[in-house]
């Protein structure tokens, strides 16, 4: 598969991630009003721009993070970041796209109705996995594994089944991603494709 790189606008899905059925939800995401240096009680939505800053903050905080795509439904500025102010789009999707330790990953939300609100549901979601490392439970990389992103970097067997070292690894792996990947589980035939094709590689190099 070709290498390409994912677009901020339109909004590029990442394959092997269901979409939200069903009717999105408002969010509870919000700022407080602050007059003066003074933050008031009464809070406010969340706009893209203040969402924009918690997400790129908490991503910011990962180190060794490059080629950061943060791709929706509102048309970008110059600097590749969408405007704020437009009207919320018929898909309110969210998909961020970024590698860490030559790894590529993709953090996707569309359940809320908002824009602003599913990126700041990814900021969330950000700074609960950073929050791992300092408890001591486990790593970045454990918890980032199932953000693995494969629709735009091409099939690398090796990202597509990171940590396997035997063909049996690869095996029980396989069966586990296939369960997502499949078109009756919310995959497509193309995502099976894919992670055909990266079962095939392995195997053909792990049994050289």
């Amino acid at each position: 598969m070709k290498d390409t790189q994912p677009t901020a606008f339109p909004l590029c899905w990442p394959t092997g991630r269901p979409r939200h059925h069903g009717g999105r939800e408002s969010a509870r995401f919000s700022m407080r009003r602050r007059v003066d240096g003074v933050a008031y009680a009464k809070t406010e939505s969340l706009t893209v721009s203040q969402a924009l800053s918690r997400l790129t903050a908490e991503i910011h905080r990962l180190e060794g993070v490059s080629r950061l795509v943060i791709s929706t439904n509102i048309e970008v500025r110059r600097d590749g970041l969408p405007y704020s102010g437009q009207a919320d789009p018929k898909d309110p999707g969210v998909a961020v796209y970024f590698t860490r330790s030559k790894k590529p990953y993709c953090l996707a939300c569309d359940r809320w109705d908002r824009v602003a609100d599913n990126l700041a549901a990814v900021a969330a979601h950000v700074g609960a996995l950073r929050g791992i490392e300092r408890w001591g439970c486990g790593t970045i990389e454990q918890a980032f594994t199932g953000h693995l992103a494969l629709a735009y970097y091409g099939v690398d067997w090796r990202v597509v089944f990171a940590g396997a070292k035997t063909f049996d690894d690869v095996e029980r792996m396989y069966a586990e991603r296939a369960r997502r990947a499949h078109p009756d589980h919310g995959g497509s035939h193309e995502d099976m494709r894919q992670l055909n094709e990266a079962r095939d590689k392995a195997r053909a190099e792990l049994a050289a």
